[in-house]
């Protein structure tokens, strides 16, 4: 841990030093973690203590790096199971010197599920514990190893819900697992090459890609007026921006993409929303009182 952080603060380019140490990788499956909790709260203790110069009986008066956030352990399978670990970890003192909330938001081919799982988290023992105001990151999240969606307009539209509902929720970052790891079916580019630049060198050729990128643009700089939630299967999160900008996504959770086909339904638009963008970037008027909606989330905005 002194190696790492000690390389980390003395060489190479500012963009490449570490800000955040998680300590250990969802200690609650065997496959990755056969110790006890109690070993990976010491080693907490123990990276906060050498890297920050913090922590119960830690006597460090000359840190590495003060300044670096340290992560607890990232559990997964689910809300419950998430807080089963986080209680037991908490409880034996891994809450004295974390700086930040790890988990991992893996929860098959429902986007929405996810939704759940952050929900039970926020209300488990993070508040039993007086940490929410600790940051919240679900630092491996997608549709997951068994159940891949062939189809491209699925993987652009699971992404873009995902990302919306963890916003919605106040997930302080989510990390995709993975953009890079050709050929795995959780990769999101498994179909097309999201390593691929667009022509502007900085977003993405492949469907998924776009969809992140449409989404940041929908949701960086903005508040949340209204969190995401559902009228039947047709899910509503609102956004505004500076001088007076509104914006609306929606989706409706019913419907279904194959073979570069989506189903759609119809959705009355509330007034003041004068044209939609979609996941493409793309931009359409809006003449009628209402559109088509599908599974893909699209965007209304009045200006």
């Amino acid at each position: 841990m002194t190696a790492i952080a000690t390389h980390s603060v003395n060489n190479g380019p500012s963009y490449a030093r570490i800000k955040y140490y998680e300590i250990w990788n969802e200690p609650n499956q065997d496959v990755y973690w056969r110790g006890t909790v109690a070993q990976l709260v010491r080693m907490t203790n123990d990276a906060a203590c050498i890297i920050k110069g913090v922590g119960t009986g830690c006597n460090n008066t000359n840190p590495i790096d003060p300044t670096a956030m340290i992560v607890t352990p990232a559990p997964t399978n689910g809300g419950a199971q998430i807080n089963t670990f986080l209680d037991a970890f908490f409880s034996g003192g891994g809450a004295d010197t974390v700086d930040v909330i790890a988990f991992h938001g893996y929860n098959g081919a429902d986007p929405e599920a996810v939704d759940d799982t952050i929900s039970v988290v926020q209300s488990g023992p993070i508040v039993t514990y007086a940490l929410t105001s600790k940051p919240l990151f679900d630092t491996e999240y997608s549709w997951g190893l068994n159940t891949p969606f062939a189809d491209p307009d699925q993987q652009a539209g699971f992404v873009a819900r995902g990302v919306l509902l963890h916003v919605s929720r106040g997930v302080d970052k989510l990390y995709w697992y993975a953009w890079e790891t050709s050929g795995v079916m959780w990769s999101a580019n498994a179909v097309a090459g999201c390593t691929t630049p667009d022509a502007s060198g900085v977003g993405f050729t492949c469907l998924t890609g776009l969809a992140y990128t449409q989404v940041q643009n929908w949701t960086v700089g903005a508040s949340i007026s209204q969190p995401c939630a559902a009228n039947g299967t047709v899910y509503t999160c609102g956004f505004t921006k500076a001088n007076g900008y509104k914006s609306l996504a929606v989706w409706d959770a019913a419907q279904s993409c194959s073979n570069g086909v989506c189903t759609t339904s119809q959705f009355t638009v509330p007034g003041g929303y004068v044209h939609s963008r979609d996941l493409r970037g793309n931009v359409t008027s809006i003449s009628t009182k209402s559109i088509a909606v599908g599974y893909k989330p699209v965007l209304l905005e009045n200006q």
